[in-house]
């Protein structure tokens, strides 16, 4: 981490705008009600007043009043609050298409210049509606587009929301308006990650959330468009809220291939990758992120193929027919799957062995006296299929493929790959039983269903030779959840060093980025910050100091106490501390020392340069070496060449 020295500046108390709320206020309200020591230690420290000042360094809560009609918050906005409604009531409710406003300072003119520098040189040019934002201004998960809505929701006295971007960084999902003269309490992002670490109202915080994520996250998916208000809340019925703490995900693992597939999956947060392990090598099928859905190997018809079946043709009263599943051992031995008569001593204790493995079934004799014989030839490994037929001394027994029902045990289709969680993730779980309960009843939905799956399923298992070669590093390099990342094209650029000249005539002296860093192909991948849809900095800020604003930066208030911890979690150095003003000297008696002000830091990083026309630093490259780009979305497989 790089310590330089910053211009000085005032530091002024800073949190939000508005009625600091003072403690014993805020003692009378239930979600600030708890015996827990931990609890009343953070809450102090957040809420109570500095030493002969009547309101405290920083307002981390504060009380608004809302008349009718007024919107509280936004769908399609970040934000680093939350409410709670002390008097009056409200309706949440999920527009139809949300859109953020635009990245302040940016004219129309400016944005399409901007525009044609984020296009790849070798991308044919083509209109931009005139309602359309520019790329690489707005991250596109900052726009919700539902087919669907879910119903609006009333709110009042007690009640709290604005709680999801403070979860999950992502936008706010719904726009809160003010049904009558409504009080609310807005409170900074660090006031809840207290709550919920502490607080009583730690679970109804998790409750309410969970709640609301499924049924929006449901209501919002376009494969569930055909289903009924009640169909709806049926699914979400047989649903849960999977993250990387949930019981069943092991080192990220959200499933893994041969495991039951009892559910299908919905993509709200995060990034999930889609493999198969074959020889000992890991297979990439695919990298899915929000608004995909995967797990379909239950529902689709084409992967519910009738399984081989074992049914012993000369003693069909002494042995039951069986799938075949895994390993079947055929002998006398009590630990065989396959038991034969002990008094037949012509049959071997373990005499053959049944083996499926990645479909295929084969045979293999276990070195028995008597053999082993595949439609009449002695084997020793011998691939089977259906129709044919396998003899083992006195016993004959044919293969056939039949319907799961005739069979007298019945395994589950299993998983056709393992899906794992790249970062940190939302996914709703719908228990798949409950979704085809739905398509029986819903011929418009089972259609839907069939044709979604059928091309997520495509899209998820095709290998392309140019997306291999991609992927890998783009997931080396963390670069699959970076939304604008500052690249220099090396092939241009003659390290004249204008880019940061003009990035720190912008931010008072001090440069926000480095020019050195990883390379991708002809590319380096520059130290500034990538705007990542998993934004690890902005995880337990102490006093809520760091957030991203209606576009993609990242911005530090000036409230920021410098614990480094926003710069230490970053997991690319793109955080620098630098130092405050020195404070104004201490008056002294004579003949006698000031004590030296402790050197006070903050956090900087790269805030694209929002207010100025256009980023500084790819407007001064001379040679239009400077790019800012979505990776995912620029980068080739020609670039890793």
């Amino acid at each position: 981490m790089v310590v330089v020295r910053q211009q000085p500046e005032s530091r002024f108390p800073g949190g939000l705008e508005g009625q600091w709320v003072s403690l014993e206020e805020l003692a009378e309200l239930e979600l600030f009600k708890s015996g827990k020591r931990a609890f009343k230690v953070k809450i102090n420290t957040n809420f109570a007043p500095q030493a002969g000042k009547p309101e405290p360094g920083i307002k981390a809560a504060v009380r608004r009043e809302y008349q009718a009609g007024q919107v509280i918050c936004s769908a399609g906005e970040y934000g680093s609050t939350a409410f709670l409604i002390v008097e009056g009531s409200a309706t949440a409710f999920v527009p139809q298409r949300a859109t953020p406003k635009p990245v302040p300072g940016r004219s129309r003119g400016s944005l399409a210049r901007i525009t044609d520098m984020f296009r790849r040189r070798t991308q044919a040019t083509r209109a931009v509606p005139a309602d359309e934002l520019a790329v690489g201004e707005v991250s596109r998960y900052a726009s919700l587009e539902a087919g669907a809505v879910p119903p609006p929701v009333a709110l009042g006295p007690g009640d709290f929301f604005g709680i999801d971007t403070c979860i999950n960084f992502y936008p706010r999902e719904a726009t809160v308006r003010a049904e009558q003269r409504c009080v609310v309490i807005e409170m900074l992002r660090s006031v809840l990650d207290t709550i919920r670490d502490a607080g009583t109202a730690s679970g109804k915080i998790e409750e309410t959330y969970q709640a609301a994520a499924i049924r929006n996250q449901i209501r919002l998916s376009r494969l569930m468009h055909d289903l009924s208000d009640a169909e709806v809340e049926q699914l979400v019925a047989k649903a849960e809220l999977v993250v990387p703490d949930s019981d069943q995900v092991k080192n990220g693992v959200i499933y893994a291939e041969g495991e039951p597939a009892d559910a299908i999956y919905l993509i709200r947060a995060g990034t999930v990758k889609v493999s198969q392990i074959r020889d000992g090598t890991e297979r990439i099928f695919s990298y899915l992120g929000r608004g995909s859905a995967f797990g379909f190997e239950n529902v689709l018809p084409s992967r519910q193929k009738a399984p081989l079946v074992l049914r012993c043709v000369s003693h069909p009263e002494l042995i039951a027919p069986l799938e075949i599943k895994g390993a079947l051992t055929i002998g006398r031995g009590a630990s065989c799957e396959i038991a034969l008569p002990r008094e037949n001593s012509a049959v071997g204790r373990k005499h053959a062995r049944l083996e499926e493995r990645d479909g295929e079934v084969a045979i293999v004799d276990l070195e028995s006296a008597n053999f082993t014989l595949l439609n009449g030839e002695r084997i020793q490994r011998a691939t089977v299929k259906s129709g044919d037929r396998v003899t083992i001394v006195d016993y004959v027994f044919d293969i056939s493929r039949e319907p799961l029902e005739q069979t007298v045990v019945a395994v589950p289709i299993v998983r056709s790959a393992t899906v794992t969680g790249l970062d940190s993730f939302e996914i709703v779980k719908i228990d798949v039983a409950a979704v085809k309960l739905a398509a029986r009843h819903n011929d418009r939905f089972a259609a839907s269903l069939t044709q979604v799956a059928r091309t997520l399923e495509a899209s998820a298992y095709r290998e392309g030779g140019g997306q291999r070669e991609i992927v890998k590093p783009l997931v080396e390099l963390n670069l699959y959840n970076s939304q604008n990342t500052l690249l220099i094209d090396l092939d241009r650029c003659t390290r004249c060093d204008e880019c940061v000249k003009a990035c720190s005539d912008a931010h008072d002296g001090v440069a926000r980025f480095t020019r050195d860093g990883p390379r991708f192909g002809k590319y380096l991948v520059t130290m500034a910050c990538r705007s990542c849809t998993d934004p690890k900095c902005m995880v337990g800020c102490p006093v809520g100091s760091i957030r991203r604003t209606d576009s993609l930066e990242i911005q530090i208030e000036d409230w920021c106490i410098g614990c480094e911890r926003c710069a230490n979690q970053c997991p690319f150095g793109n955080i620098n501390m630098v130092e405050r003003a020195a404070a104004p000297a201490p008056i002294v008696a004579e003949g006698k020392e000031a004590a030296a002000a402790p050197v006070q830091l903050k956090a900087t990083v790269c805030d694209l340069c929002s207010g100025y026309d256009s980023p500084n630093c790819v407007y001064a490259c001379p040679h239009d070496a400077a790019i800012r780009v979505n990776p995912a979305e620029f980068l080739s497989a020609t670039d890793t060449r």
